[in-house]
């Protein structure tokens, strides 16, 4: 009895479903992802002297007519930018919840606040102050670019083929053998 109950302890304790990390993995952001939204947020105002010239803030949403209207990251660190009828090949770096895009010599960086099998939302906040022709002027911005996953397979591999495309929907040649 003593050896039966040490055997089923040790094949209860064999058997005791292990504590791991279920930490479910991070989306990739390789992919094409169409735009369904933009938000910006300003504030700019323009001084001279202390004397306050102008100061507008305002918040625009848009959900047409997007700029860029899809993103298109490849694993080799290119990023196709699709707008107004017109793709901008550029390179990128993800770094944690950062993206880099760079376009010819200059680079600006987006936060990414959410990454996610279907859906991607990007940052790009500045502050600036400066002066130009004794102007003070004073710029905050935020720009909040929402995306959609596309479900279009664009893999040159894949054959995207619906049926045999030597025949119409309407003549089958199989069609006569039936009837006989």
């Amino acid at each position: 009895i003593i050896y039966t109950f040490l055997a089923v302890s040790i094949i209860f304790a064999a058997c005791k479903k292990e504590e791991d990390d279920t930490t479910p993995p991070e989306a990739s952001i390789v992919g094409i992802w169409n735009a369904t939204k933009t938000t910006e947020d300003v504030s700019f105002s323009v001084s001279m002297g202390g004397v306050v010239l102008e100061d507008t803030s305002y918040v625009a949403v848009s959900t047409d007519s997007l700029e860029p209207s899809s993103l298109e990251f490849l694993s080799s660190g290119i990023v196709y930018v699709y707008e107004d009828g017109y793709t901008d090949t550029n390179t990128y770096v993800k770094n944690g919840s950062t993206l880099t895009i760079t376009e010819n010599d200059s680079s600006f960086t987006l936060d990414i606040n959410k990454l996610d099998a279907n859906n991607l939302i990007l940052i790009m906040d500045w502050d600036t102050a400066y002066t130009t022709q004794g102007l003070d002027v004073v710029e905050d911005v935020t720009i909040t670019l929402e995306f959609a996953r596309s479900t279009i397979i664009v893999d040159p591999t894949v054959s995207q083929k619906l049926g045999n495309t030597n025949h119409s929907w309407f003549v089958k040649p199989k069609f006569n053998n039936i009837l006989k």
